[in-house]
């Protein structure tokens, strides 16, 4: 049932992990890694096939480390996922993401937290105490955060409350790419990549009919599944 593991391969057996899982069909996704340029490339070749939120709780790009986002943005092997609520990447670095991973090689994922779609105000993840403001959910100073094994720093972003329509919203605000182009990303590279694109991802005769009727300022209308 296991479709997708993250994987830090900088850690003890991290490379085994990512053949493992290679070997067995599972998706070896590089992610909640600081691993270096160089042993994010050891981990494509021994079977990273995808990068859990790009940019995002990762080592960062730098000119003379590039890090992994050096490594997956120059890797048409990866697919990459982007959490384009505003918060957790500037427009500037979609547009890269887009420029160099192409349609083919990019989707939208939310990365919610339980609190998506309640409001402002202050909520628990893991025990973890977060507070939401607008579109960014931050962790809060607190004794209990101190035994967590997420990151305890207060002000630390504890994933988002985007919601995949507005993924497809701002994905296209923030880039040139129309509404079909942005449909690709939020559906069908996913299914593709998940390897259930023969019954799910598309519509198309003897699929799966999932539907989402959407308005034409693209807000959710209905949904339908057959």
């Amino acid at each position: 049932s296991i479709k997708l593991v993250t994987v830090a391969p900088e850690l003890k057996h991290g490379m085994d992990l990512i053949k493992h899982l290679s070997k067995q069909g599972v998706v070896a996704s590089i992610g909640h890694s600081n691993a270096t340029f160089e042993q994010s490339n050891q981990a494509i070749d021994a079977g990273v096939k995808h990068c859990t939120h790009l940019f995002n709780a990762m080592s960062s790009f730098h000119h003379r480390a590039p890090g992994i986002p050096g490594s997956v943005l120059l890797n048409d092997k990866v697919m990459a996922e982007l959490i384009v609520d505003g918060v957790h990447l500037h427009p500037g670095a979609v547009k890269l993401a887009l420029k160099a991973k192409g349609l083919d090689n990019l989707m939208l994922v939310t990365d919610s937290m339980r609190a998506r779609c309640l409001g402002e105000g202050e909520f628990d993840l893991g025990g973890q105490g977060v507070k939401v403001t607008g579109m960014s959910a931050r962790i809060m100073p607190s004794k209990k955060n101190s035994s967590q094994i997420c990151s305890d720093q207060p002000g630390v972003l504890a994933g988002s409350v985007l919601s995949q329509y507005q993924a497809l919203q701002l994905f296209i605000e923030q880039t040139d790419a129309g509404l079909a182009e942005a449909v690709q990303l939020a559906s069908e590279n996913p299914a593709k990549q998940l390897r259930i694109f023969d019954k799910y991802g598309s519509l198309a005769v003897g699929k799966v009919a999932d539907m989402v009727v959407l308005s034409d300022t693209l807000k959710v209308l209905a949904t339908y599944n057959y």
